[in-house]
């Protein structure tokens, strides 16, 4: 699988969807310290670095995805999973 770029099209999704809602502020789980966007980018930050092992990876996107579904913003597990069978 393309970890990589089932991550950057998870972050794309969720980015596109939270900047849907506008002023509605998404679940308080946005803003948290390992749940939050910010954590997510780093993650995706540091998945991005060359050397990051593919193992790793998987582990982060599930991570991320898992996140991003606790949010309510209407993104399930169904949708991150289509993500990943896109970039198998």
């Amino acid at each position: 699988m393309n970890t990589l770029a089932a991550a950057n099209e998870t972050m794309k999704l969720a980015v596109a969807r939270v900047e849907a809602m506008g002023v509605v502020s998404p679940s308080p789980l946005y803003h948290h310290p390992t749940l939050g966007m910010a954590h997510l980018v780093d993650m995706h930050t540091r998945m991005s670095a060359d050397g990051f092992s593919e193992g790793k990876a998987n582990r982060f996107l599930g991570w991320m995805q898992a996140a991003i579904v606790s949010w309510n913003i209407g993104l399930t597990q169904i949708s991150m999973a289509n993500i990943n069978r896109k970039h198998q």
